[in-house]
């Protein structure tokens, strides 16, 4: 049997081998395997029935497709759009340019995320706010209405959305070659870092008016990096419920798409959306509570890449010109974990250390030798703390003290204001 070469061939080939694999493990539990194979063999040659439907022409099958799923098969909102685009694709080849297309864009975001939510995500961005399961019947509405012209232009507005979709889902430094943009890059990995999706709709819209210059590079990096500030407080740290939120980022979206080419009313909108997330955002009190439930141990270490991330956005802070950025860097635990205080892994006792000055504070030493080490390191942070501890000794009631001071400085670094 020869290899499968083209996408039908590989699903069929893939369908068979479940197939093969799942009649192997049948069992009906009081027969034995070969018993139950022939049971179920029974069944397919007495009950199971094909029909042929012949179909005159290309657009009769795409016709009979929808139809059948109107009776019941059950096919997704983008199988049927689908088959609307291949149905009334204009070109000398219509249907292999069209394949070609849809392919490319499968391609394109598979990495880290599937056609279905990439589609109610563009849809939700330039055209209706829709779930799941109404996107076809929407779909159809703005066709009555005239909104959607032809399937070629369709499918190619399409594919250009899908490209901007991988730089947000799937960022590269490659799409970001300008150093100042470099902020956004980060802002999306930290994003895609905290699995969190609502903004999308919104970043498909913010970056396509970028695009076409009705945002500028400074609008659009202040703009990503406060949605991100935003969500690495309301989602990773106190992960918070996102009730309303993709509602407002796709009203948002079309919005933005509304301005035409007003800079002052994209700006209007941006302004808005940044509004309604600060309000949102959770109460000091609430931060406070979920930093303090953070901990980092050497046996428990589920927690380091926030802690990590939230010990870089005071350090940008500090720093207050983007001149420098940190890089690697360990976490130091002030008191030793040795000492098997249950308070050890909290963030009151923790502080972002070079690995190499980290690993020349040998197990045991007092905190004053320890505080001459940390007035080693280069990172803003760190000699802050040394600043604010001049005493003698390190104990809870310290790190109590610490705890508060990096709460207070994690606000102050990720104000939406």
């Amino acid at each position: 049997m020869s290899s499968a070469e083209t996408e039908e061939e590989k699903l069929l080939s893939a369908a068979f081998n479940i197939l093969k694999k799942r009649v192997k493990e049948y069992d009906l539990g009081s027969l034995s395997q070969i018993d139950s194979v022939r049971a179920l063999r029974e069944q397919v040659l007495n009950y199971l029935k094909f029909i042929l439907v012949t179909a005159k022409s290309e657009d009769d099958a795409y016709t009979i497709f929808e139809t059948l799923n109107a009776r019941g098969l059950s096919l997704t909102s983008v199988d049927l759009i689908k088959n609307w685009i291949f149905k009334n694709y204009d070109e000398t080849h219509p249907n292999d340019n069209a394949k070609d297309i849809w392919g490319g864009i499968r391609r394109s975001i598979s990495t880290f995320s599937n056609l279905e939510t990439f589609f109610r995500h563009y849809w939700n961005s330039k055209y209706a706010f829709s779930s799941d399961d109404r996107l076809y019947k929407s779909f159809k509405e703005f066709l009555k209405k005239g909104a959607i012209s032809n399937a070629k232009d369709f499918l190619l507005e399409l594919n250009g959305a899908a490209d901007t979709y991988r730089k947000i889902g799937s960022p590269q430094d490659s799409d970001w070659l300008v150093k100042k943009e470099k902020a956004i890059k980060r802002s999306l990995d930290l994003l895609n870092q905290y699995r969190v999706t609502q903004p999308r709709p919104f970043l498909l819209a913010l970056l396509e008016c970028h695009k076409k210059k009705i945002i500028s590079q400074t609008d659009l990096i202040d703009a990503v990096t406060k949605l991100e500030n935003f969500h690495f407080v309301f989602s990773n740290i106190c992960q918070e419920r996102a009730s309303g939120l993709d509602g407002k980022y796709a009203r948002a979206a079309k919005n933005l798409y509304g301005v035409g080419s007003n800079k002052q009313k994209a700006k209007i909108v941006i302004k808005d959306l940044l509004e309604y997330l600060a309000n949102k955002r959770p109460t000091n009190q609430r931060i406070a509570e979920a930093v303090g439930e953070l901990k980092f141990t050497a046996s428990d270490d589920s927690n380091k890449k926030v802690i990590q991330t939230i010990f870089v956005k005071i350090e940008a802070h500090l720093r207050e010109t983007k001149e420098l950025s940190v890089a690697e860097f360990s976490l130091e635990h002030i008191q030793d974990q040795s000492t098997g205080d249950d308070w050890v892994g909290c963030m009151g006792n923790l502080l972002p250390l070079d690995e190499k000055i980290n690993n020349g504070i040998k197990p045991g030493v007092s905190f004053s030798r320890k505080k001459e080490k940390y007035a080693k390191s280069e990172l803003k942070i760190v000699k802050l703390f040394v600043e604010k501890n001049s005493q003698g000794h390190w104990g809870k009631s310290e790190a109590e003290n610490w705890k508060s001071e990096t709460i207070k400085l994690l606000d102050m670094s990720t104000r939406l204001e």
